[in-house]
């Protein structure tokens, strides 16, 4: 379990420094919104095919294996942004860091899955580090970027990889996995997973889980896209907002361990889940209302306790429904309605902002979002 919380803590983080840093090497580079929405929805492009394949791959080579080689990949491609600054490049940058760092955390949350059999404590627990180290990233690459730049921030995301790659090297050999050898064959996709994918989702608790996982991520998705793009059009510097990000990681952290409180309060684990999404929307969402740095802070703390909460209890729900040799199929699924929702909001929202305005864009879609999440629940409130 060390291990594994060692790489929740750097795996996570790694997304979301990735995601704090490309909006504001777009807005370097000054792309308009719509541009802006095209780049940021290019990274979940190769994790929207792969994560179903990647899911059912880690079910037959191991985890480890494959997080050793994108996480390889995390570390070689962040330094490259500032060699190539193209937009031609831009894309294919981002298109295949995208994949590393989706995989890197599509792995990490498979191993604790498959370790933690369902028990609330150890999932809690594991989240816990993943907020931790959300406290952490995102804030040192707004210091970085601040201090020395664009290399600063992407020479810090490498590093970050980089020390991500030995906690990697001390996991464990997947006893679970198959003796299926690797090599880049394996890489290409196999229609069979898909196949057995969708019958996992077919099950009632999968498909609410899955379902509120992407209202959940549409949410993240504003938070990794034009948040960083609007608080830097308020005059804040990453440095600010860096620490903005780290406030709703601070609170998130302690948060995950309330999972078991928020669902007594709420009555269930279904219900839990749905209010928490809910109330990580609406707090994102209203961003344009709030006039002072005090209210942001508090807005993302309330975000943050929303994502906190609302992630174990997923877990939960799927990894004490699904057996254990599913679980990668079943991180997978999840993974892929993550990403259907990072590649669906950026370029909606780009849109949205060129033809309404930034704060219209923030509320339209956050009424929206609130709307469908609770439609979910009226739609599984029997299960």
């Amino acid at each position: 379990m060390a291990a594994i919380n060692g790489c929740g803590f750097f795996s996570l983080s790694l997304m979301q420094m990735v995601s704090f840093a490309s909006p504001l090497w777009g807005h370097q580079l000054q792309l308009s919104a719509v541009m802006l929405g095209l780049v940021l929805s290019a990274r979940t492009i190769t994790p929207l095919v792969y994560s179903i394949h990647f899911g059912a791959l880690m079910d037959s080579i191991g985890v480890r294996r494959l997080m050793l080689v994108f996480t390889l990949v995390c570390i070689v491609l962040p330094v490259l942004h500032p060699l190539f600054p193209g937009l031609g490049a831009l894309f294919a940058l981002q298109i295949g860091l995208g994949l590393g760092a989706a995989t890197v955390w599509l792995a990490a949350q498979t191993a604790v899955a498959r370790h933690a059999a369902g028990e609330r404590t150890r999932i809690a627990r594991f989240f816990f580090f993943t907020a931790a180290g959300n406290i952490v990233g995102p804030p040192l690459v707004g210091v970085a970027w601040t201090a020395a730049g664009h290399w600063g921030g992407f020479g810090l995301i490498s590093l970050w990889a980089a020390v991500l790659f030995g906690f990697v090297l001390a996991l464990p050999g997947d006893a679970v996995a198959g003796r299926r050898r690797f090599d880049w064959w394996v890489l290409l996709p196999d229609i069979r997973a898909y196949g057995r994918a969708w019958r996992v989702f077919l099950r009632p608790v999968t498909t609410f889980a899955v379902l509120c996982a992407l209202l959940r991520f549409c949410s993240i998705s504003i938070q990794d896209s034009f948040y960083p793009f609007y608080m830097k059009e308020m005059g804040f510097s990453p440095a600010t907002i860096g620490m903005l990000l780290a406030i709703g990681s601070a609170v998130g952290a302690p948060a995950s361990l309330a999972a078991g409180w928020w669902t007594r309060l709420a009555g269930n684990e279904r219900r839990a889940a749905v209010l928490a999404v809910a109330l990580s929307i609406t707090a994102i969402g209203l961003t344009p209302v709030y006039g002072h740095f005090w209210m942001f802070a508090v807005a993302i703390a309330v975000h943050g306790f929303g994502m906190a909460v609302s992630m174990p209890l997923i877990v939960v729900l799927l990894s004490s429904g699904i057996p254990r040799h599913e679980q990668g199929v079943t991180a997978a699924l999840r993974a892929t309605a993550n990403r259907v929702a990072a590649f669906v909001v950026p370029p909606v929202m780009g849109v949205v902002v060129q033809v309404a305005g930034l704060e219209s864009a923030f509320l339209a879609l956050a009424a929206v979002l609130v709307l469908m999440t609770f439609a979910l629940e009226m739609a599984f409130r029997r299960l």
